[in-house]
């Protein structure tokens, strides 16, 4: 079996600041609470703010998620992404020499496949893949499958290194490049150029 080099999707492709702020704002609203500000929101996501605190006396942790992920994945949603400045141009320079693909947490692969496509860059994949967030088993595919996996977030790099592969951070997504080197990638990228350093 042929191995693949896989990217997660959101954040590390796509820049989803605009969905997540609105669908926060949403249930925000939904909660009588005051929606934190934009730039301030994406500052504190970035620092690891873990969302649920801000709802924790409304929703039990399990009704937010339930709630936080049907809203992401509504299309009226996800048309407010757009990959990231440089990304495009990385992706079409690998896909030309090297399988790369796509191993995300989405539900709708409908959904997902119609963004892929809308945002232009669903060419440059050999492989899509989306499992169901709460299965959470992104670890298997990648020790069959991978040689490298690209992630911006903590989880990312840990399952990366569990399922023994290449783990590459990317600091232009939902983490700060600080926070994610407190998990120790093989390589920590600041901008998506940077990876035609990685990827020969």
């Amino acid at each position: 079996m042929q191995k693949i080099i896989y990217f997660d999707l959101d954040g590390t492709i796509l820049n989803v600041w605009k969905r997540f702020w609105q669908v926060h704002t949403i249930l925000a609203i939904k909660s009588n609470l005051k929606p934190i500000p934009f730039l301030k929101y994406r500052r504190l996501k970035r620092q690891g703010l873990d969302e649920y605190f801000y709802f924790k006396g409304i929703f039990s942790k399990e009704k937010y998620l339930r709630l936080k992920r049907n809203l992401l994945e509504e299309s009226k949603f996800l048309a407010l992404d757009s990959p990231h400045s440089q990304i495009v141009e990385v992706l079409e320079n690998i896909s030309k020499r090297k399988e790369i693909g796509i191993l995300t947490h989405r539900h709708s692969r409908k959904n997902l496949l119609s963004q892929l496509k809308n945002c232009g860059i669903i060419d440059y994949f050999g492989q899509v893949i989306n499992i169901s967030p709460e299965k959470k088993d992104k670890v298997s595919y990648l020790k069959q499958r991978a040689t490298i996996y690209l992630g911006d977030t903590l989880e990312d790099i840990r399952i990366a290194k569990k399922a023994n592969v290449t783990a590459v951070s990317c600091g232009w997504g939902f983490a700060h490049p600080l926070i994610l080197s407190k998990a120790r990638p093989d390589y920590l990228v600041r901008y998506p150029k940077g990876l035609l350093k990685i990827i020969g």
